[in-house]
C-alpha cells in the first residue's frame, strides 16, 4: 500500500503503539500491520479511511501517496456529532440507592453505628457470617466491647 501519515503538529504523539515526533510519518503499510488485521478491513482506500477516521481525526495528521501528492482531495475530517447513543449504551450499569445500602446490613455498618443502633441492627441480622465478621472486627477495634457481647449473644441465640 503506497503512501503515509505525517504528523504536522508541533508536539510528538504516541499512536499505533510508536511516537511520531513533528514532521515524521508512519507508513500506510505499518499502520496496517499494527491495526489493520485486527479491523478486518482489506488494504485499500477502505483501509486508509477507516484509518483517518478511527485514530487520526486530528487535523495535525496529513496523508500523503508519496511526497507532496495528498491523498484525501477534500477538507480535513470534521468531528461528527452521532444522533443517539451507542448500541448496548447502559445496559451493564446498576444504579444504587442510599434506600438498598441502608438496607443490606454489614459488618461495618454495625460496627461503626452508635451502641444503641447497633443492639438494633444485631437482633435484626440473621446472617451467620455477617455476625461473625462483625465479631472478628470488633476483637482488633478498640472501645467496641459492648458491640462484641451483644455480638457474642447473638450468635449463642441464633446457632447454639
Amino acid at each position: 500500500m503506497k503512501g503515509f501519515v505525517k504528523n504536522e503538529g508541533t508536539r510528538t504523539v504516541f499512536i499505533l503503539k510508536r511516537s511520531v515526533n513533528p514532521g515524521f510519518s508512519i507508513s500506510l503499510d505499518d499502520a496496517y500491520l499494527t491495526v489493520g488485521k485486527k479491523s478486518g478491513k482489506r488494504r485499500g482506500p477502505a483501509f486508509v479511511n477507516w484509518l483517518r477516521e478511527a485514530y487520526f481525526q486530528d487535523p495535525m495528521w496529513a496523508f500523503y501517496k508519496d511526497e507532496g501528492e495528498s491523498y484525501f482531495e477534500e477538507e480535513p475530517l470534521r468531528a461528527v456529532a452521532s444522533a443517539g447513543p451507542a448500541e448496548g449504551a447502559g445496559k451493564g450499569l446498576i444504579r444504587r440507592d442510599e434506600a438498598q445500602e441502608k438496607e443490606t446490613l454489614t459488618a461495618k455498618r454495625i460496627l461503626d453505628s452508635e451502641i444503641i443502633l447497633a443492639r438494633q441492627l444485631i437482633d435484626k441480622c440473621k446472617n451467620k457470617s455477617t455476625l461473625r465478621r462483625a465479631l472478628a472486627a470488633t476483637k482488633v477495634r478498640t472501645g467496641k466491647e459492648a458491640h462484641m457481647r451483644y455480638l457474642i449473644r447473638r450468635l449463642e441465640q441464633v446457632y447454639f
